[in-house]
């Protein structure tokens, strides 16, 4: 009776090793393109005469090390940022030096306006007050 048992313990174990690598090579298939889409890809990619053409286009590795001999460092970078932080500046002192001279300006024309404001205003009271005045006398 054991030997029974273990017959068909292993014929089970060869049916479901059958069964499951069926399914792995139907798996398989549904994920492998055709021939006809191999076809399509083939003909999006670029041919040998294209990358000839694009190589041709392209920088050689001379031409990459020259340009790069003529580009700046970072220590460049960072002398011109520092320079430019000097003349910034300058810039913003000429400016508020500018700024300061039209401030006093304005203020000294706001002055003066409010100074004629009130001459005028005098003017124009001595003026009332002189009609006065005249039709009293």
């Amino acid at each position: 009776m054991k030997r029974k048992v273990q017959t068909r313990i292993n014929r089970m174990n060869l049916d479901k090793l059958a069964r499951i690598t069926q399914e792995e090579f139907l798996a398989v298939r549904r994920v492998m393109a055709t021939k006809d889409e191999l076809t399509a890809m083939r003909k999006e990619m670029a041919t040998k005469d294209e990358l000839t053409a694009m190589r041709k286009e392209m920088a050689t590795k001379d031409e990459l090390t020259a340009m790069r001999k003529e580009m700046a460092t970072k220590e460049d970078l960072h002398v011109l940022k520092e320079e430019m932080r000097t003349e910034t500046v300058k810039i913003l002192r000429g400016v508020d030096k500018i700024i300061t001279r039209f401030d006093i300006a304005e203020k000294e024309h706001a002055a003066h306006t409010i100074l004629h404001k009130r001459i005028t205003d005098e003017l124009h009271s001595h003026d009332k007050r002189l009609k006065v005045l005249e039709s009293n006398v």
